[in-house]
């Protein structure tokens, strides 16, 4: 009984993780794109 307690209790933690990293890895992706938006903004006014 204490066995599965602690094995859901790891599995919780570990899901939280889980999903930390992704909304990570989402953050992340996002504030490529963006930059990468600012970069050809950048290069647009410059052209002029």
């Amino acid at each position: 009984m204490f066995q599965k307690t602690i094995m859901k209790n790891n599995e919780i933690t570990f899901n939280k993780f889980k999903n930390a990293n992704a909304q990570q890895a989402l953050d992340l992706s996002r504030i490529r794109q963006e930059r990468n938006e600012l970069k050809k903004i950048k290069l647009e006014i410059e052209k002029t």
